[in-house]
């Protein structure tokens, strides 16, 4: 199967997610590359900036889709309150 194929699961991440998995994915290839496991890979300041720097980002967009989540449901139950009768 080809690698580089979106899933079902990964069609709803953004271009920057998906680049960032094929990045990380590639980091543990070569820096590992008879075994290939992420417990090998070398962490220094500039990986921990980005997952920190990422992490920030995915907690804003999270924040930001609960809010209108909320807020379209707040005005669906208005509308429907509007529609019962008195």
């Amino acid at each position: 199967m080809n690698n580089r194929v979106v899933t079902a699961e990964r069609n709803k991440l953004g271009e920057d997610t998906i680049s960032g998995i094929r990045a990380m994915k590639d980091m543990v290839k070569f820096s590992d590359p008879q075994q290939q496991k992420p417990e090998n890979v070398p962490i220094n300041n500039k990986i921990l900036s980005a997952a920190r720097s990422a992490n920030i980002l995915s907690t804003r967009e999270n924040s930001r889709r609960i809010k209108k989540k909320k807020k379209r449901e707040r005005k669906a139950k208005e509308a429907e309150r509007a529609k019962l009768p008195e």
